[in-house]
């Protein structure tokens, strides 16, 4: 089974320790495959943007980075369903028979 755990964050993922820490212990399970993306507001990966990073990421998250798309919702706009949207269709592909978990997360 194949689990995709998408994270919509504004500039970090609250607890992330405890997040990488479950996900170790998955691994752990046998024929199960959990895999993060993230798209965080603040930061754009893509590369030559003209909005500079200020937010500072850790290694983990920026290695989860969704790359193919990058938008700056407002909270609880229409925006926001567009990234959920955007999300689904990029991780989709690889995941065909998968447990689907979009989880969107507020700084407070």
């Amino acid at each position: 089974m194949r689990i995709a755990l998408c994270f919509i964050v504004v500039e970090s993922l609250p607890n992330e320790l405890l997040w990488r820490l479950w996900l170790l212990e998955e691994e752990a399970l046998p024929g199960v495959k959990v895999d993060v993306f993230i798209h965080c507001k603040e930061y754009d990966p893509r590369p030559n943007t003209t909005r500079p990073n200020r937010v500072k990421l850790s290694d983990w998250m920026r290695d989860r980075l969704v790359q193919d798309f990058h938008l700056r919702p407002e909270w609880a706009s229409l925006q926001l369903t567009k990234v959920m949207t955007c999300m689904m269709t990029e991780v989709r592909p690889s995941y065909l028979s998968t447990i689907l978990s979009i989880h969107s997360v507020s700084p407070n």
